[in-house]
């Protein structure tokens, strides 16, 4: 048991340097690997990994600044209506869903939708070729599409980055390198109320095991950080489509296998 902990906190350190390297794979790496390593109930990790975004998040957006790779006006833009949307959907959404979804216990169908939100933010990245960008695009549009997002962020308690980094490389035309700056610092304002929403629900949570959790994480964002200065957008862009879709297909195939595993009585 003591050596799956020792693995789960290392890959955990991993999940800082992918945050830093392609603004993605926080908490959706997070997430799984509390549920699957560490036996922690999916509910519970999702609202456990708001707060350990908030601070990797925090880390990125000030390294990406520094490195002038952040569109504030974007960041705003998509930042605070998805925000707004990930409060209300965490204070108000999630208690009210049953145990019971879909014929599936609520967990696994929590991790099933999570993993289907992850295959289509990785097939817009394998089409974004083909879809014409509107770097001028209507205000209004950042702000829908963020409202969006936050739905999703508060259901399954992540920052949001793998949806809003497609979004801005392939809607808005923004750099690759850019757009990940861009996403930290709009996910620094979207965890910053998730978690919020999630400390008036539950305001006894393991803090100390929450810190742990982000010096681990927040040590693999500063070496993503300095990673992303020397790979150059195409491939950045490319290794993010494959992270996505292979951290879906892991996340389906962990989910089939725990049902399986269930004896029926």
């Amino acid at each position: 048991m003591l050596s799956v902990l020792v693995l789960a906190y290392f890959l955990i350190g991993l999940t800082g340097v992918s945050f830093g390297l392609i603004g993605a794979g926080g908490a959706i790496l997070i997430v799984p690997i509390m549920v699957y390593m560490m036996g922690i109930e999916s509910g519970a990790a999702t609202g456990y990994a708001l707060p350990i975004s908030l601070l990797v998040s925090g880390t990125g957006a000030w390294i990406a600044r520094r490195q002038e790779q952040v569109d504030l006006a974007r960041a705003v833009q998509f930042g605070v209506p998805t925000a707004l949307s990930t409060f209300a959907t965490r204070k108000l959404l999630v208690p009210q869903i049953p145990l019971t979804l879909f014929g599936l216990p609520k967990s696994s169908a929590l991790m099933f939708g999570f993993a289907l939100i992850l295959v289509g933010a990785s097939i817009s990245m394998f089409f974004s070729n083909r879809v014409k960008s509107h770097e001028d695009a209507h205000p209004w549009t950042g702000t829908l599409l963020g409202l969006g997002v936050g739905l999703i962020s508060g259901l399954f308690g992540i920052g949001g980055g793998f949806m809003i980094v497609p979004i801005l490389v392939v809607f808005f035309g923004i750099d690759m390198k850019k757009a990940v700056g861009t996403s930290l610092t709009a996910v620094v304002m979207i965890t910053a109320l998730g978690f919020f929403a999630e400390f008036l629900n539950h305001p006894q949570l393991p803090w100390a095991f929450l810190g742990g959790v982000t010096v681990c994480a927040a040590s693999g964002m500063v070496v993503g950080s300095v990673l992303r200065e020397r790979v150059d957008s195409t491939g950045l862009k490319s290794g993010f489509k494959w992270f996505v879709l292979g951290v879906a297909v892991l996340v389906v195939g962990l989910e089939v296998w725990k049902l399986g595993s269930v004896p029926s009585f």
